[in-house]
């Protein structure tokens, strides 16, 4: 167990896509992961992208179209039920849309994409957008948005989570 307080569902399932996000961008990053874990981490989210939970299955078809190995059947499943999603598995699937090309599904997904009600929506709706056009107004208010809801007397945002999206977010916007 990572953290003795994630060892229940949902935490420990929303841990682990979280680790396979981290895992699949540092490799995309340059950073060499062997053969056998990108295995397990594919094999893990494969089971994750059909879950009945929509946050997790687009968590997890954001991160396998990010591993160039995309469930387009799964994508299309959730984006049918796109009026019954949050902005963050909207932007989650957005990002996967885009990363298969599809940018017109990407759009319709983060059309209303400037009320997040969290730190983790905001990011996710950053790097979707970063994807599908890096000059829509609309990221930088979502930048504000990461930067306002930093606690600036700690130098952070509120969890391990938020801090990893938030920075990862800003950072692939200012570069």
């Amino acid at each position: 167990v990572m953290w003795p307080d994630v060892s229940y569902a949902p935490w420990d399932r929303e841990v682990s896509l979280y680790a396979s996000h981290f895992l699949i961008y540092a490799e995309k990053s340059g950073v060499r992961v062997s053969d056998a874990v990108k295995k397990k981490v594919r094999g893990f989210l494969a089971k994750w992208a059909v879950s009945t939970n929509n946050n997790e299955s687009a968590y997890a078809l954001h991160t396998l179209a990010l591993a160039g190995r995309s469930d387009k059947d799964q994508m299309f499943r959730l984006y049918d039920a796109r009026e019954r999603l949050s902005l963050l598995s909207r932007a989650r699937l957005a990002s996967a849309f885009a990363e298969i090309g599809d940018r017109e599904r990407a759009k319709t997904l983060l059309a209303n994409a400037l009320s997040p009600a969290s730190v983790k929506e905001a990011a996710f709706a950053v790097f979707a957008m970063l994807e599908l056009d890096p000059t829509d107004a609309r990221i930088l208010e979502l930048v504000k948005y990461l930067q306002d809801r930093r606690d600036r007397s700690r130098y952070c945002w509120g969890t391990t989570g938020e801090n990893a999206h938030a920075l990862m977010a800003i950072a692939e916007y200012y570069r």
